[in-house]
């Protein structure tokens, strides 16, 4: 008997180490109990592996009745400053690389966590379309209730390695990038979401009625939804065009502002124009996207209001 205990235990052991691993590093901050590894190396870590899954957590953690849900383009802002500036509390709910699929599982993500008052969700044309890729908020939801499957999860094992490395080697040090290596990262961009988004477009009907029937919930339950189109720099429009999508995009934005009130800051003007204001073709700097937003949630008119365009349901 001792000894098939001590066999039990044994094999037992390794099972053991590894879960208090993975609640020691907890890459995800999913147990949310241990600081061994800090906040910034997981978030860094988690940006890599998979940010959608860190942020649900996070946004579980800490819901907020004020949000916005989008990809990259429209996350990172200066929430301190939107506050200060809006007096209202802001929660960012972000799928990176998220389609408009995404989008919409986000908001039912947020509203099962608390009762929602204003919702901005971005909705960008070159991720509103027909796609068989898997929903990134569903898939991570399923691990997120569900410890054992957040603790079994190759992912979590990976990141939970990749934190350790990060705590422990040396940081590098930054160097400026070129400008044949800015150019380059700035071309590539353009050319990815040619080939992914504009070659084979396909207009998504389905995901309007699902927009639409989110706007009947949200009038029912007192909640206010906002679309929000950000900003892309002239380059990325042009694709648009290059690839006979005008009236795909106008339809996008006529459809967009028939469900509810729709802010649209993808079109040429000062702003787009200006390579200097935005990281890449996709990304406008954090301080001009917070300064607008803030606007937008003010309704202030803007010091300059040839770079937003406001669609109301009258």
């Amino acid at each position: 008997m001792k000894k098939l205990s001590l066999k039990i235990l044994l094999f037992l052991l390794p099972v053991v180490l590894y879960l208090v691993f993975v609640l020691l590093v907890d890459p995800f901050n999913y147990f949310g109990v241990s600081g061994f590894i800090s906040y910034e190396n997981k978030y860094a870590v988690a940006n890599v592996e998979n940010p959608a899954l860190f942020n649900l957590i996070e946004y579980s953690h800490h819901p907020g009745e004020n949000i916005t849900i989008s990809d990259s383009r429209f996350a990172g802002k200066d929430i301190k400053l939107i506050e200060s500036q809006t007096g209202l509390r802001f929660s960012e709910l972000y799928i990176f690389d998220g389609m408009i699929k995404d989008m919409i599982s986000g908001f039912w993500f947020a509203n099962s966590k608390c009762k929602l008052k204003n919702v901005y969700l971005s909705v960008n044309f070159n991720n509103f379309f027909v796609t068989q890729r898997n929903d990134l908020v569903k898939s991570s939801e399923t691990i997120i209730n569900d410890p054992l499957l957040y603790v079994s999860n190759l992912n979590v094992l990976k990141a939970s390695l990749n934190c350790l490395k990060r705590k422990y080697t040396p940081a590098g040090i930054y160097t400026q990038k070129s400008a044949e290596e800015r150019k380059y990262l700035w071309d590539n961009v353009l050319s990815v979401t040619e080939q992914r988004y504009y070659k084979n477009y396909s207009y998504p009907k389905e995901y309007l009625v699902q927009l639409k029937e989110m706007k009947k919930y949200c009038d029912k339950n007192s909640i206010n939804l906002y679309f929000v189109i950000p900003p892309t720099v002239v380059d990325m429009q042009n694709l648009i065009d290059n690839n006979n999508l005008k009236s795909q995009k106008e339809t996008f934005v006529s459809d967009l502002s028939k469900i509810t009130t729709t802010y649209d800051l993808d079109f040429s003007n000062p702003l787009t124009n200006s390579r200097d204001m935005f990281f890449d073709p996709a990304h406008l700097n954090k301080e001009k996207l917070s300064e607008l937003f803030s606007d937008i949630v003010n309704k202030k008119t803007l010091k300059d209001t040839s770079v937003l365009r406001v669609y109301e349901i009258k």
